[in-house]
């Protein structure tokens, strides 16, 4: 193998390595959110059953259930900008793929299908917190707002 056919099959090393990394990264990124979600959604439900004996008024409960969906949302915004970002890195790495090894299928948009429902699966986690911090104002009896 000589110097120029070394350093094309390093590329190809790498670029391929990256995809591998960002698929990773992807589903890092989406287990660290569920992980999240369930300890603060456990959070949550320890706090409004053991508000009475804290001493906390409803009032002041459902602030705290809101705080926590509002970091929830935050959270899983920044997941979702993540996984679209290593999506896109994706697609770029097998592009570089296919210009070194021209026998390399092109990617496809269904490529990144799992990646995509992981954001629609945080997307709808985000609905129902929204939809659980309503449900919880309603069954203290507190009027629910969005603005604080």
């Amino acid at each position: 193998m000589d110097f120029r056919e070394s350093m094309i099959y390093e590329r190809y090393k790498v670029v391929t390595s990256r995809q591998l990394y960002l698929v990773d990264l992807t589903k890092d990124t989406f287990a660290s959110y569920a992980r999240t979600l369930a300890a603060f959604v456990a959070g949550s439900i320890t706090l409004v059953s053991v508000a009475e004996k804290l001493e906390l008024s409803p009032a002041v409960a459902l602030d705290l259930v809101r705080a926590i969906v509002v970091f929830l949302s935050f959270a899983a915004l920044l997941s979702v900008a993540q996984i679209v970002f290593c999506m896109k890195r994706w697609f770029e790495y097998r592009k570089a793929e296919c210009e070194i090894n021209p026998d390399a299928p092109a990617p496809e948009w269904w490529a990144c299908l799992f990646e995509a429902m992981y954001a629609l699966a945080i997307f709808g986690s985000v609905g129902l917190i929204w939809w659980g911090y309503f449900y919880i104002g309603s069954t203290l009896g507190v009027p629910t707002s969005v603005a604080p």
